[in-house]
């Protein structure tokens, strides 16, 4: 799904995953306490947050409110 999303906004979003098992300094820096967990950042600043499974149109509308 993270894939489909990364190739959907190609251009105007930059998607990633991170694995925070073998980066735990940003799971803490995020606060990260749960998987999944997506952090949606603008401008260098986190925007919004999203903890658990969710829908794709539900991540896409996150990533569409950011732009």
């Amino acid at each position: 799904m993270i894939d489909k999303l990364a190739n959907d906004n190609q251009g105007s979003a930059k998607v990633v995953k991170v694995d925070v098992t073998n980066n735990m300094g940003l799971a803490e820096r995020y606060q990260i306490q749960f998987l999944p967990t997506l952090v949606l950042f603008k401008g260098g600043e986190v925007v919004d947050t999203q903890v658990g499974l969710v829908a794709p149109d539900k991540l896409q509308k996150m990533i569409d409110s950011a732009a």
